[in-house]
C-alpha cells in the first residue's frame, strides 16, 4: 500500500503504538545519526545489519519503500536510511535486556508473519512475489476491519491472535517507518515542501524552548486532520501541531474527547512518547484555547 507524504503524516497519529515499539528521544536521535552516517558513506561498501537476518533485511527494505516510495520531491525510505534506523533501534544500547528482547521478538515475529502469510497465499515469500501481490496483501492487513473483529469472536484463540497481532504489527511498523523518514535530513527537507490545506492555522512565533532533553523547540503549522476510530469506523477530527527541534522534526496530534479531556499521540521525533509529555510540550508551545473541538462535524 503506497501512501503520499502528506497522507502518511496525517495517518501516523491515528494508529496505536503496539507490540512494544516505544522509544526514548535519545534513542531516536542516536538512530537517526547512525542512519545519516550510513547514508553518507553508502558508496564505501554495503551496510551489514546488526540485527536483521538477510531475509528479514530484504523484507524490511521492500516494506518501507512500499510505505514511503520515492516521488518527484524526494527519495524513498531506503534512500533516507530508514532500514538502518530500524536496525539500530533493535539493538538500542540504552535498552534493558527485557526491553530489547520484547522489541526484537515483536519485529522478528511480525516479519515472519508477513512472509508466512504471503507464502500461504501466493506460494512465495514477500520479496519474491509480484508488486501487485504484495500490495494486495498489505491492503488486507493494514487495518483490523469491523467484520474481522466480529468474526474473531466465533473462531479459536490462535486465529484471534493472527487477526489481532498482524495488523497491529504493521501499524507499528508503518509508524516506525515514518518516524525514521521524518527524523532524517531527507525527511526534514521534504517537510518544507509539503504545502498547506484549507483551514490550516500557523502558530504564532514563540521563542525556542527546551523540554525533556529537546532543545530549540518551536511550533510550526497547526491544522485539522481526520482521525478514524478503529472500533466504529467513524472519522472525526483532531488538531495536529508540527514541532521542530534541534534534534529533528515531529508532530503532536491532539484528539479532543470533551471540552476538558483530550488524548495526544506523537509522530516523528515524538513517536512513542507518553501522553502527559506530549501535552506538556504542546501546551508550552501553543496553549490551548477555550474553544471546544468536540462539537465540530464528523468528517466521514
Amino acid at each position: 500500500m503506497t501512501i503520499d507524504r502528506r497522507s502518511a503524516l496525517k495517518l501516523i497519529g491515528a494508529v496505536p503504538v503496539a507490540l512494544g515499539f516505544t522509544f526514548e528521544t535519545e534513542a531516536f536521535a542516536a538512530a537517526a545519526a547512525h542512519a545519516a552516517k550510513v547514508v553518507k558513506t553508502a558508496g564505501k561498501g554495503q551496510y551489514v545489519p546488526k540485527f536483521f537476518s538477510p531475509t528479514e533485511w530484504q523484507t524490511v527494505r521492500v516494506l518501507v519503500d512500499m510505505i514511503l516510495p520515492r516521488d518527484e520531491r524526494s527519495g524513498s525510505a531506503t534512500d533516507a536510511g530508514v532500514p538502518e534506523f530500524m536496525d539500530y533501534l533493535m539493538n538500542d544500547p540504552t535498552d534493558t535486556d527485557l526491553q530489547r528482547e520484547r522489541r526484537q521478538t515483536a519485529m522478528r515475529g511480525g516479519l515472519a508473519w508477513i512472509n508466512n502469510l504471503c507464502a500461504h497465499r501466493f506460494g512465495h515469500g514477500f520479496v519474491e512475489v509480484t508488486e501487485a501481490e504484495r500490495t494486495a496483501l498489505l491492503d488486507d492487513i493494514a487495518y483490523i476491519k469491523d467484520e474481522d473483529e466480529e468474526a474473531e469472536m466465533r473462531e479459536p484463540r490462535d486465529l484471534r491472535v493472527r487477526i489481532k497481532t498482524g495488523p497491529s504489527f504493521f501499524s507499528s511498523f508503518r509508524d516506525l517507518t515514518a518516524s525514521g523518514f521524518w527524523t532524517s535530513k531527507m525527511g526534514m527537507d521534504d517537510l518544507k515542501y509539503v504545502g498547506t490545506d484549507a483551514g490550516e492555522v500557523s502558530a504564532p512565533p514563540e521563542p525556542a524552548r527546551e523540554l525533556f532533553g529537546l532543545t530549540g523547540l518551536r511550533a510550526g503549522t497547526r491544522e485539522r486532520v481526520p482521525i478514524r476510530t478503529r472500533g466504529s469506523g467513524v472519522t472525526t477530527s483532531a488538531w495536529r501541531l508540527e514541532v521542530v527541534a534541534d534534534q529533528g522534526t515531529g508532530a503532536i496530534v491532539m484528539v479532543e474527547i470533551s471540552p476538558r479531556e483530550s488524548h495526544c499521540r506523537g509522530e516523528g521525533l515524538f513517536f512513542g512518547w507518553p501522553p502527559e509529555r506530549l501535552e506538556a510540550v504542546h501546551d508550552a508551545l501553543l496553549p490551548r484555547s477555550d474553544e471546544p473541538g468536540f462539537d465540530l462535524p464528523q468528517l466521514g
